[in-house]
């Protein structure tokens, strides 16, 4: 079909792109690159599966994973204690967290960095994310590391091996793909905020990853060091960040921060006997479509489910998405208010 402009700022928007060209183009090759690296995801996953279970339902389990990881999903079939029983298996922790890392960094630096030559330097979105991602994933899985090495409930059974391995993979999965290789409801508190933080960031943009966004994150984190030092412009590896992209990036926080809070209070009047802190756990893990709970998701009412669900509706498709969804097109002012000041700090 024919897209029409709206149509495409949509699709644009939903991927996170500056611009409205190639969207088509950049749809065909999201097609392509998924089936091809959940292709491979699933060929290494069946050396552990088949094994494991057959060659027909090896198969099957290990195409549903490799797509489930991919597209941070984290659906799986194995069992209620999802990859727990798969703690110290590289093959398989590795596999799928390369999976959710892939789906995690979004397309258009895939496209950046396979059309790069010899003269062509990588865009600053993709060194960001880049950086951002291998700084979120290493340090986090060194703090999970030292707050959950005693802890008998998590890894403190585990050989070192496994220790390295699930706390690598708790740093992955809150990134919004939802598997996990440790029980949430059992994690220190440090590593519970730890979690809420991972799970709010979430991937990069264009990707299958939700949440709030590394490369949003950083934008704001510019923006204020540049005010903390007077600089005139956001700048970052020697380009300017445009003013349009820090008022977006604080218009999605700000939407974000009311819509979590509004419906983590909800949840307190219409699941009352529940844990505030697990109530926001969950709501942050929906926002981000991460899928992982410290298991008081069955235990929810019909308007609590109602209102995570909505939730990851709202974290996926993102607030200025949904905006653009249902909003009708306004006139463009032909005039500016006069300006005055106002106090703050």
């Amino acid at each position: 079909k024919r897209f029409s402009v709206r149509e495409r700022m949509i699709i644009a928007e939903e991927k996170n792109s500056s611009s409205l060209q190639g969207m088509i183009k950049l749809i065909k090759f999201v097609l392509l690159a998924t089936f091809t690296i959940e292709g491979i995801g699933a060929i290494l996953l069946s050396f552990t599966f088949i094994p494991d279970y057959g060659i027909k339902k090896g198969i099957m389990y290990s195409s549903y994973h490799a797509i489930s990881a991919f597209c941070n999903a984290g659906f799986d079939i194995i069992g209620p204690d999802s990859l727990m029983p798969y703690q110290e298996n590289t093959n398989v922790i590795l596999v799928i967290s390369l999976l959710i890392i892939f789906g995690g960094l979004g397309f258009v630096v895939y496209k950046d960095i396979l059309n790069r030559n010899k003269n062509n330097r990588l865009k600053l979105h993709t060194k960001l994310v880049l950086i951002s991602t291998f700084l979120l994933l290493f340090v986090p899985t060194i703090i999970f590391v030292l707050i959950e090495w005693n802890n008998p409930e998590t890894i403190g059974n585990l050989s070192i091996k496994g220790k390295f391995l699930s706390a690598f993979f708790q740093s992955v999965t809150t990134r919004t793909a939802g598997f996990f290789s440790i029980q949430q409801g059992q994690i220190r508190d440090g590593s519970f905020l730890l979690t809420n933080f991972l799970m709010f960031i979430g991937g990069a943009p264009a990707g299958t990853a939700g949440g709030f966004k590394i490369t949003t994150f950083l934008a704001l984190i510019f923006a204020m060091l540049s005010n903390i030092f007077k600089s005139k412009d956001v700048t970052v590896f020697r380009r300017r960040i445009s003013k349009d992209i820090v008022e977006k990036s604080l218009s999605i926080l700000m939407v974000s921060f009311i819509w979590i809070i509004t419906v983590t209070f909800i949840l307190t009047i219409t699941d009352p006997l529940l844990k505030v802190g697990d109530l926001f756990y969950e709501v942050i893990s929906a926002y981000g479509t991460v899928g992982l709970t410290r298991g008081i998701t069955p235990s929810l009412s019909s308007i609590g489910k109602i209102l995570v669900a909505f939730t990851m509706l709202f974290g996926k498709i993102g607030p200025i998405a949904m905006v653009y969804t249902f909003s009708k097109n306004r006139p463009i002012k032909k005039f500016r208010e006069a300006e005055e000041n106002i106090l703050v700090g």
